[in-house]
């Protein structure tokens, strides 16, 4: 039997985890996401150069231009996007 459950925030924390893989410098972004965009992240290379080019740059996207960018179309990854992000400054 398919089963396509999934698990949300706020929901069962038992299974949610976070890495911090350096201390913060300037211009690093800390993503903190739900499935549905942490796995085309991790999986989609194109995804993470497309976000390394639009992220990356000094000023930090306003509202609407990041949402039309968390809106990523990859095969497969129709689940929940939630999605916060913290610039570090200079």
């Amino acid at each position: 039997m398919l089963d396509s459950a999934t698990d949300c925030l706020p929901g069962p924390y038992q299974h949610a985890h976070a890495r911090l893989i350096t201390d913060g410098l300037p211009g690093d972004v800390l993503v903190l996401s739900t499935d549905g965009f942490s796995l085309p992240l991790a999986g989609e290379p194109e995804m993470r150069s497309r976000l390394a080019g639009q992220w990356g740059e000094t000023t930090v996207p306003g509202l609407a231009e990041f949402l039309w960018q968390t809106q990523v179309r990859a095969r497969s990854y129709d689940d929940d996007r939630t999605v916060v992000c913290l610039w570090e400054g200079p």
